[in-house]
């Protein structure tokens, strides 16, 4: 749990293995960069959405060039604005949609970049519920079971030269 501002940048991608134990990385602080990280084996649970990367009640964090692989959710916004999402690459191999979570999942957020991200094998490539002015920029977001991207109840939101193929359907706005 991170509960400070801090900046932690891993060299050569330093692996942190969950070892399907619960989430990786909770952020509940401002002004918090994570950098060059792997994480992996968050497990599924039918009771907390568990993270490799999570993000609770903040702003202004930075989320960037990281590696999660075999995340129930890899990284999860919650009630935070102002984030930044790019450059990370998400990889599941999830086989039925009730026992997979999403790659990038926002829920109640506001101004957030979400960019540059490679996002693959997850329920939904990329999903947002209840989120506002935010950007999502250039993403790629391929062979998820359901949705490339899902928006529901969200607004104001700029979809830009995204990328979606081979998801069980495109796009979902609801």
């Amino acid at each position: 749990i991170i509960d400070k501002s801090v900046t932690i940048t891993g060299i050569n991608n330093p692996i942190l293995d969950a070892s399907n134990q619960g989430t990786g990385i909770t952020v509940r602080a401002a002004d918090v960069i994570i950098e060059g990280l792997s994480v992996k084996n968050i497990p599924v649970s039918f009771m907390v959405d568990n993270a490799g990367i999570r993000i609770e009640k903040t702003k202004k964090v930075i989320i960037r060039n990281n590696k999660l692989d075999n995340c129930f959710f890899a990284i999860y916004l919650s009630n935070s604005d102002d984030c930044i999402v790019t450059g990370n690459t998400v990889t599941s191999h999830s086989e039925s949609e009730s026992y997979s979570g999403n790659g990038i999942h926002l829920w109640k957020c506001n101004r957030i970049d979400v960019e540059n991200n490679i996002v693959s094998g997850h329920r939904d490539g990329i999903y947002f519920e209840f989120v506002t002015n935010s950007k999502i920029l250039n993403n790629l977001s391929e062979k998820n079971l359901r949705y490339g991207l899902h928006f529901m109840f969200s607004e104001g939101n700029s979809y830009i030269r995204n990328i979606f193929r081979e998801n069980g359907a495109g796009v979902a706005v609801k």
